[in-house]
């Protein structure tokens, strides 16, 4: 039986919150590995993982400040210098 990696959901309010998983020694029975590559085959779930993992569990992180950010590593700029159009 292979898991599906459980989405992150906002209430709406446009951030979204940050949890880790609890340390563990075996991981690869409680997360498929086909379904760890799919997330990490992709470039905007990798920024967003790397701004999610900066923060401390319980933190929120506005949903705007997570798109300006990932708009910054793909244009290979600052956040502060992301227009509207790379957003």
């Amino acid at each position: 039986m292979s898991s599906k990696p459980q989405k992150e959901r906002t209430d709406g309010s446009g951030s979204i919150a940050v949890r880790r998983l609890p340390n563990r020694t075996q991981r690869t029975s409680d997360i498929d590995r086909e379904a760890v590559f799919d997330v990490l085959s992709n470039a905007r779930r990798r920024y967003a993982i790397e701004l999610l993992n900066r923060h401390e569990p319980g933190d929120e992180i506005d949903l705007s400040d997570l798109v300006e950010y990932v708009a910054a590593r793909e244009n290979d700029t600052t956040v502060a210098n992301v227009d509207y159009k790379q957003r």
